[in-house]
């Protein structure tokens, strides 16, 4: 199976990502699971710092206070296997 030219636009690779065979298969993936969006991690500390931030507002992680650059997470006491 392969990604259509219109899927491949679609996927939003920003210019760091020149894989070409890496671009089809998320656009493969995507056609499959049909998500919202798609996120292009880079790896930056700016970036990390972001997606602790954002999850620590939604409640998801709280920050360690003994222990820099650590993080508690805790699965939803609803949530039961």
């Amino acid at each position: 199976m392969s990604a259509q030219p219109d899927q491949l636009a679609q996927l939003g690779a920003p210019a760091y990502v020149r894989h070409a065979k890496l671009k089809e298969w998320v656009a493969q993936m995507a056609a499959l699971a049909k998500p919202e969006r798609i996120y292009w991690c880079d790896g930056t500390d700016e970036e990390y710092n972001r997606l602790m931030a954002g999850m620590c507002a939604t409640g998801m992680l709280k920050k360690v206070a003994k222990r820099p650059n650590s993080y508690l997470a805790l699965s939803d006491p609803q949530d039961v296997a």
